[in-house]
């Protein structure tokens, strides 16, 4: 509260009556008259103060501010001061965590996605359990790749057990896997994002496959209905599209379409399977062409009416295509061993330099010929060197002559000083002139 001081504002004369009326009227000003002091109280709310850090005393009250902010005392008394950890509240930690001392402690059960119906990712898996199944899904691919492409039920189920088994032994996760085989939902989850790669990898070939058909094969996109139909049928027949050359039926399962689908999906870079587990791919094994071989005749057979009508490539007919094309790797390698071996070796060393790799030592193509440069015979020695062939006729001489005489013939035939030139030139021609040799 402050007080006014007694020299408060009067009420100027108005034109009423008095003498301050009439000194108005004369133009002398208007006239102030004191009055009593009395206090004037605030009608604003009081305002909320806090204690100052470190004292007791409420800024309101502090005695060394001169003029106090509020017109009024507050009805409301001050708080005491309480201390920080009360006024500064904050949420209680969280316990530590305590570890099982048993050596076998309980796993975290699995927690399934909110919305169950949706298909599994990889992604809403733990750090821990994506990087074994990322681990798994390579085993997975190169399974198919080498083994079988269109394995039966009962082969997935053994084949995903087999990845993932081999994936934790690897990782030296022996709790990942006890939780895969007793905990169903966790089960359940690894087994479809395992599974889903058998459809991946034959994916991954057909797409391949539909972007080379047309430029591979010269297929006129222009061309008539009928003449495309033609065309296409005649590369399906007795599976005309695997020959190097389609139209003369020659060099079976040589054709580029072959090299560039393999090296696309297994060889296009160092971490690809073909790479990674590249002992499995030497040679070439014939699952894998036969896969190439099936994925290239479903992605024809969509061309077969003249006008292009979408296939999938799943297992109806395309199983019954992949056994056919595996059947003929299979009659070829049986008949002609050393002829089939030669085809995966050279296949082999090609899609291993396209993915940017280095050929064994004993592999690499030499810049020469092995009968090039042969090693220079002792005719040539004749040729440049007289002194030498003049040695050879006196050694053949008969009789035979010692080595004081054949030096005495040299030095009669070719001179002294042209003798000693010739020899020193030739350590060997020198001793064997000399009898050292």
């Amino acid at each position: 509260m402050i007080l006014l001081r007694p020299y408060l504002i009067g009420s100027r004369r108005g034109s009423g009556s008095g003498e301050g009326g009439e000194a108005s009227q004369q133009g002398l000003g208007p006239t102030f008259s004191p009055s009593q002091s009395r206090q004037i109280g605030s009608n604003l709310p009081a305002r909320r103060r806090s204690p100052m850090r470190g004292s007791s005393i409420l800024r309101d009250e502090s005695p060394s501010r001169g003029r106090s902010r509020s017109r009024g005392r507050s009805s409301i008394s001050p708080s005491p001061t309480l201390p920080r950890s009360q006024t500064h509240t904050s949420p209680p930690r969280t316990p530590r965590r305590r570890r099982s001392r048993s050596p076998n402690p309980p796993y975290t059960p699995f927690k399934t996605r909110h919305n169950n119906s949706a298909k599994p990712r990889e992604c809403d898996l733990t750090p821990a359990s994506h990087s074994i199944m990322k681990l798994a899904g390579r085993y997975m691919r190169v399974r198919l790749a080498t083994m079988n492409g269109f394995p039966s039920d009962s082969e997935i189920v053994a084949w995903v057990k087999a990845c993932f088994r081999q994936a934790c032994n690897e990782e030296g996760a022996t709790r990942r896997l006890e939780r895969f085989t007793q905990d169903k939902a966790y089960y359940d989850y690894i087994f479809h994002l395992i599974k889903d790669k058998v459809s991946q990898i034959r994916n991954d070939v057909k797409t391949s496959a539909d972007t080379k058909i047309i430029r591979n094969y010269e297929i006129d996109l222009k061309a008539t209905q009928e003449e495309i139909h033609t065309r296409v049928e005649y590369l399906l027949n007795k599976s005309n599209f695997l020959f190097k050359n389609p139209d003369t039926a020659t060099e079976r399962f040589q054709n580029q379409i072959i090299f560039d689908i393999a090296r696309d999906v297994w060889f296009s870079g160092p971490t690809k399977d073909g790479v990674k587990f590249s002992t499995l791919f030497t040679p070439i094994p014939p699952a894998m062409l036969a896969l190439i071989a099936a994925g290239v005749h479903c992605s024809l057979s969509q061309w077969a009416s003249g006008s292009f009508v979408k296939k999938h490539f799943k297992t109806d007919p395309n199983a019954i295509n992949y056994g056919k094309a595996l059947e003929v790797l299979t009659t070829w390698k049986q008949a002609r061993p050393r002829e089939f071996k030669g085809f995966q070796d050279t296949l082999w060393n090609a899609l291993w330099v396209a993915s940017g790799q280095m050929l064994p030592r004993e592999q690499e193509e030499s810049w020469f010929d092995e009968g090039e440069f042969e090693p220079e015979e002792e005719v040539a020695d004749l040729v440049t060197n007289p002194a030498l062939g003049a040695l050879e006729a006196l050694e053949a001489s008969e009789p035979p002559l010692g080595p004081v005489e054949r030096l005495k013939s040299l030095k009669q035939s070719l001179g002294s000083l042209e003798c000693f030139k010739l020899l020193s030139g030739n350590f060997e021609a020198l001793q064997r002139a000399e009898g050292k040799l």
